[in-house]
């Protein structure tokens, strides 16, 4: 749930909400007064990118989805990608 930092106006009250977009419309809409001296709040934007996280689910997809794209590049014989899987030292074992 998205995090949303507020000012106040008048006494420069600084607070943080967290709450879903559709909340964050419905709250500047009626509720837009400091808890501290009912002025007039606004938002204040963070120039800090915030790290997502990703559910143990997302990695599993996403590393299923690399290994078949992986895949299909060795069954082109993709020589970058091979060599970056096996080294480049020529398989002893090969005629």
């Amino acid at each position: 749930m998205p995090a949303y930092d507020f000012k106040c106006s008048v006494c420069s009250n600084e607070f943080r909400h967290f709450m879903s977009i559709s909340e964050y419309k419905s709250f500047m809409l009626n509720d837009n007064t400091c808890i501290s001296c009912n002025g007039t709040i606004v938002r204040v934007v963070n120039s800090v990118l915030s790290e997502v996280e990703k559910t143990k689910d997302q990695i599993i997809e996403e590393a299923k989805e690399y290994a078949v794209k992986t895949v299909k590049k060795i069954i082109a014989k993709d020589e970058r990608t091979i060599r970056d899987i096996y080294g480049s030292t020529p398989n002893p074992h090969k005629k």
